[in-house]
């Protein structure tokens, strides 16, 4: 199982605990996160690899819960990589969708309003302050603004 993995934990400002697989940089993390990909590789998937997005599965096979020598052992007898894409990609296709009505717009709106009238306060995950929902994103006010949650519709 996923024994080995605390050894190869990512850093995020070393890049200790990341391996270049073929064209993706992979942080060992969990879920597995793409941190890079060289251009040439897009044109081997249907959709484009991003940082951020996650491998998901190996010849169709579930990663959760493999350690790093599992899935690099599966990589190099592999011929199919799914990702998983990553919540910021999910949530630009979501307001894309979603900025097509006026009704998003007006909601957006509302709630930053609201929000902006409301006294800062710094992200606190035990009690949700320094959060606002936003047109159906809670972003957390840091630097920079992190969302916390997204509404399924």
């Amino acid at each position: 199982a996923g024994g080995d993995d605390k050894a190869f934990a990512a850093d995020t400002e070393s890049g200790l605990g990341r391996d270049w697989i073929g064209g993706f940089q992979l942080a060992w993390t969990s879920p597995r996160v793409v941190r890079a990909v060289k251009p040439e590789v897009h044109e081997f998937f249907e959709q484009p690899v991003t940082p951020g997005d996650a491998l998901d599965t190996i010849d169709g096979e579930s990663t959760k819960g493999l350690g790093r020598t599992e899935i690099l052992k599966r990589l190099a007898k592999s011929s199919n990589w799914g990702f998983a894409r990553s919540l910021g990609r999910k949530l630009q296709e979501a307001l894309r969708q979603a900025s097509k009505t006026e009704s998003f717009h007006d909601a957006v709106r509302r709630a930053a309003k609201k929000a902006k009238a409301s006294p800062p306060a710094e992200d606190d995950p035990a009690s949700g302050r320094g959060r606002d929902w936003i047109g159906g994103v809670q972003l957390a006010w840091t630097s920079p603004p992190v969302v916390r949650a997204v509404k399924p519709e």
